[in-house]
């Protein structure tokens, strides 16, 4: 019963997220990028340092996105993402 409980409550998590941002986000460069919210999803939840080839709807290409978790002074934590065209 707790498991259940807490994939419902990260489901929310990620529908208040995805409804707020609308599959946007920002790279490493300070560059947007938007996803369909399937793509978004596997983004939202990469460990730290893994990498995913996905479709960015903006830019209308294949890019491998790498999410990167940085903890910082006073207990907190950001969250980057280093984004790079896919080239076969």
């Amino acid at each position: 019963m707790k498991a259940i409980l807490t994939i419902l409550i990260i489901e929310i998590f990620f529908n208040i997220f995805f409804f707020i941002t609308n599959g946007n986000i920002l790279d490493t460069k300070l560059k947007a990028h938007k996803y369909a919210k399937e793509d978004y999803k596997e983004i939202f939840y990469l460990k730290n340092k893994d990498s995913i080839k996905t479709f960015c709807v903006k830019h209308k290409e294949f890019e491998n996105v790498k999410k990167i978790r940085q903890y910082v002074a006073g207990g907190g934590q950001e969250t980057h993402y280093r984004v790079t065209s896919f080239i076969d």
